[in-house]
């Protein structure tokens, strides 16, 4: 299973969504994401078959205030949390006058023959 791919789809959904960090910071606000971790969970038959990854999610914006940076965060926390990830951590992230950035990291454990998600 590419977990890179499945996170991008569940994310795309939400807004504008890049790998890792942005690479143009033209068009806001901007979704990036990257695992942050993968252990297995269980084998079966000799191949993993259950594995708990780790996953950051930031959004980033441009405004006068962080009130559309908070909507999408809203809306990619509820989005991930319906795919069954579960929150572990949330912050902002203070950065210069008009930029606003918020950091969130979700767990969850994924079969990788069905692909269905079952909470950290």
């Amino acid at each position: 299973m590419n977990v890179q791919e499945y996170l991008y789809g569940i994310l795309a959904g939400v807004g504008e969504t890049v790998y890792a960090y942005p690479s143009q910071w033209e068009h806001f606000p901007i979704i990036s994401f990257y695992q942050r971790g993968g252990e297995t969970s269980m084998n079966l038959n000799g191949a993993e078959r259950l594995i708990r990854y780790s996953f950051q999610i930031d959004v980033w914006d441009k405004g006068e205030t962080p009130q559309r940076m908070e909507a999408t965060a809203q809306a990619a926390a509820a989005a991930l949390t319906a795919a069954g990830l579960v929150r572990q951590f949330t912050a902002d992230v203070p950065d210069k006058p008009g930029f606003f950035h918020k950091t969130m990291r979700f767990n969850g454990k994924i079969d990788q023959e069905t692909g269905k998600v079952y909470g950290a």
